[in-house]
């Protein structure tokens, strides 16, 4: 197989939309969404012959398993192997390079708590023909449309451990670290399985975040990361971890926004003092009983934010 027919093979193993001719294309590459910029269009070329990528929006270089494992949820160890299982291998001098910026050590892994895990054995990626029942009903119960779980990668398990199950894939720096099954039934026990206790160590939708905005959003649950959508991420739960405090902290935003469901005001306030020393602007939007930004909408969720942002200014 050549490699251009191992790229091709890859990203349709994994759904992943490419271009080999219009804008933004050169015969030389293939090109895929960039998923480290904010690229609204095609800018991340993946060369045919070397297998490594640039993309001309953000500027990011790196081997063809790296990109893979970003935008196929798969650990960048894995990618490695199914390339060369494809029968392509990188020159020992990139891989050396390569593994020194994207393979963390032993200690940073360690210090990090990083868990590369693999998605569930019967994952099926949600894709626009996708028709499971309980999916759909759920999605008409929780006003969530397909497009917005094919955008987050989400899947479903019809049989085994998960079955009638969402898996949604939560990952950081790249990295799927972690996943959440959400019940479709409404009958489950449990709402919500995590894939492991390190879960906590992390906020939902980080990495994509703009960091060059000044605003970020922190809410609940992975469902009001949705609605609320831009610039927003998830601590999944209102007890927040150090780590992820560390998180939000180190990015050095400007206006932090804590928007908690409205029977959670008291725990938002007392995270907002937690925050105060380290952030320039931390405001607590209250939103009116019962609502949480799902249930509340992005359009009044966000009408909120901009008003209490607004009165903080002033």
């Amino acid at each position: 197989m050549n490699q251009s027919r191992i790229i091709k093979t890859l990203l349709e193993r994994y759904q992943i939309p490419y271009w080999e001719v219009g804008k933004n294309c050169s015969e030389d590459y293939i090109n895929v969404q960039c998923p480290f910029c904010n690229d609204h269009s095609n800018h991340n070329g993946i060369n045919r012959e070397s297998l490594i990528f640039h993309c001309w929006k953000c500027g990011l270089d790196g081997s063809f398993a790296y990109l893979l494992s970003r935008l196929s949820f798969q650990s960048i160890q894995e990618c490695f192997k199914l390339i060369r299982e494809a029968g392509f291998e990188y020159d020992k001098d990139i891989i050396t390079q390569l593994n020194e910026i994207f393979y963390p050590s032993e200690t940073e892994t360690n210090s990090t708590n990083q868990q590369l895990i693999q998605l569930p054995q019967y994952f099926e990626l949600i894709t626009a023909a996708t028709e499971y029942p309980p999916l759909n009903s759920w999605m008409i119960r929780r006003k969530v449309d397909k497009q917005t779980l094919i955008a987050n990668r989400c899947g479903v398990c019809t049989v085994g451990k998960y079955m009638c199950r969402m898996i949604i894939p939560l990952y950081f720096d790249g990295q799927l670290v972690s996943y959440i099954a959400a019940d479709l039934t409404g009958k489950a026990e449990k709402k919500y399985v995590n894939a492991n206790n390190d879960i906590k160590e992390y906020l939902y939708g980080w990495d994509n975040v703009d960091w060059n905005m000044s605003t970020l959003v922190l809410v609940e649950g992975v469902l009001d990361q949705w609605r609320v959508g831009y610039n927003a991420v998830a601590s999944l739960g209102t007890a927040m971890s150090d780590k992820q405090h560390s998180l939000i902290i180190k990015s050095k935003v400007e206006n932090l926004v804590i928007c908690f469901d409205s029977d959670a005001i008291l725990i938002a306030q007392e995270e907002a003092e937690r925050f105060a020393d380290f952030i320039n602007n931390v405001v607590v939007v209250e939103l009116p009983p019962p609502h949480d930004p799902d249930s509340y909408g992005t359009e009044e969720t966000w009408d909120l934010i901009f008003k209490t942002l607004a009165r903080r200014m002033k």
